[in-house]
């Protein structure tokens, strides 16, 4: 999945060139185990399989030039990471543009909604020989946008999250889930018995 390519285009008169680059990178969601061995499901944080990654890149650069000049381009694709580059020298009534808008996301679609991580990006970038009073100068500018996958570091962000999250229980039995009960209600017996005794003793004082 690599793909790479330069151009470039010079004239004294028109020139319009644009060049675009895109990708989608996605990988469902893949669980080690479901499931424990007594039926109930197992894993917290990032314990249990891969979470599923969506990503899309979509961006263009080029020129629309009127009175000469030179533009040079560069357009990379290597998996998800993805260069886009063009640079212009434009002598007079031209313009260089850019656009980009990148959306990833991570653990969507999962039980656990603290661990869905988003991010999306919009960028604009317009450079003209045009100036504010209306005249016109040489335009000399290079507009690069570069996306690298946001796998890792979203990996990276879940893992830091289930260390956290490691003292859950994640699967208990029936027998474990009694003991729990009877002893929550010892010692709220207890804690009541207490109380009584020290709110007797209070009134006896009186």
């Amino acid at each position: 999945n690599f793909y790479a390519a330069q151009s470039a285009v010079a004239g004294d008169s028109m020139i319009n060139a644009e060049d675009t680059a895109g990708m989608m990178n996605i990988q469902p969601n893949v669980p080690e185990q479901m499931c424990d061995s007594e039926g109930f499901l197992s894993g917290t944080g990032a314990a249990s399989g891969n979470y599923p990654v969506s990503e899309s890149y979509e961006g263009r650069t080029g020129v629309i030039i009127h009175g000469g000049g030179v533009y040079e381009s560069e357009v990379g694709l290597n998996d998800a990471t993805v260069h886009l580059s063009g640079a212009s020298d434009i002598v007079t009534k031209g313009y260089l543009y850019g656009n980009t808008h990148s959306t990833s996301m991570k653990g969507f679609d999962k039980n656990a909604t603290d661990l869905n991580l988003k991010t999306s990006e919009d960028v604009n970038y317009i450079g003209r020989t045009a100036t504010a009073d209306g005249s016109e100068e040489e335009f000399h500018g290079t507009f690069t946008s570069d996306y690298t996958t946001v796998t890792d570091a979203y990996n990276e962000m879940i893992e830091i999250i289930a260390k956290k999250n490691q003292a859950t229980v994640t699967s208990i039995s029936a027998g474990r889930v009694n003991e729990t009960i009877n002893e929550t209600e010892l010692i709220n017996e207890t804690e009541i018995i207490n109380e009584t005794e020290i709110i007797n003793n209070a009134t006896t004082t009186e």
